[in-house]
């Protein structure tokens, strides 16, 4: 099933996106993605479907081009951004569009979220006082026939683009007239963080629970809202831990032809400023 949300940053229609550059979508519907891709300037549509739920036949070259993870296939978040990524495509071919998806790994195991508040008391104590990691797979489709090179004044600060994968077409009517043969590219990428918690009580552990809050959050809690109170550190991306690593994301949309994007830096600072948040003050973040 397809969801679409008409809108994009903070209204916007897309009729103001800037003349010249692909339609961009987002394959996710958290709120936390759509607050920081706003906080990039994007003007974006919201489109999601149930892909992630699927376990369907993955293409070698998806398989091959998998950064290295410490975890089950299964629950590879590049993977899985990947059949979110893919799927939303299959419905905007003239689009960019990005997904993204986050795990939590402590001990090689994988922390989904919490079923219930017996398991977030579980998962939090079990990251009480300990180191653990936190991985976010990105996923970005080129629309179709407009791959282009990135903007080459821009990428200083960033590494290079993956080397896209190249993956045919799987459409319906009106489209079905193009070419058996076409092919649009998919880059793949992933960041990974290590968090540290403070060591907690058991009064603190159920006073947080309580709140509701982890009940959504892959390892029962949100670094972003009251759970950042537990953290002691994060090494790394701060916003790969919220679930969107920022220069990772302006990375890749950059590489897939959108411009116009504010500064990664800028826009995480000015985001934390909304959420009335300080940068952790040791280690310094990335963005």
């Amino acid at each position: 099933m397809i969801r679409v949300s008409p809108t994009g940053n903070n209204g916007q229609t897309l009729a103001h996106q800037q003349a010249g550059q692909p339609r961009l979508v987002l394959g996710s519907a958290s709120p936390r993605r759509y607050e920081l891709l706003a906080a990039l300037g994007a003007s974006f549509t919201v489109m999601t479907t149930d892909a992630e739920e699927a376990e369907t036949d993955v293409p070698p070259e998806v398989l091959g081009a998998l950064p290295t993870a410490e975890m089950p296939l299964r629950y590879h978040p590049t993977l899985l951004a990947w059949r979110k990524t893919h799927a939303v495509a299959e419905h905007a071919l003239d689009a960019v569009v990005l997904g993204a998806d986050t795990v939590v790994v402590i001990d090689g195991e994988v922390l989904n979220k919490p079923r219930d508040e017996a398991e977030a008391h579980l998962m939090l104590r079990r990251l009480s006082g300990r180191t653990h990691r936190v991985y976010t797979g990105l996923c970005v489709a080129g629309a179709f026939a407009s791959a282009t090179t990135p903007e080459s004044a821009q990428t200083t600060l960033y590494e290079a683009l993956p080397e896209p994968i190249w993956l045919p077409l799987h459409h319906e009517a009106p489209h079905a007239v193009l070419a058996t043969a076409a092919r649009r590219p998919f880059w793949l990428d992933i960041e990974m963080s290590e968090v540290v918690f403070a060591p907690l009580t058991e009064a603190q552990i159920t006073a947080y629970v309580a709140t509701g809050e982890p009940r959504d959050k892959a390892g029962a809690y949100g670094l972003q809202g009251m759970g950042g109170q537990l953290i002691k550190a994060v090494y790394g991306s701060y916003t790969a831990v919220v679930g969107f690593p920022l220069a990772a994301v302006v990375r890749l949309l950059r590489g897939a032809g959108v411009t116009g994007l504010s500064d990664a830096t800028a826009s995480y600072y000015a985001w934390l400023a909304r959420q009335q948040k300080e940068p952790l003050p040791w280690p310094p973040t990335l963005p």
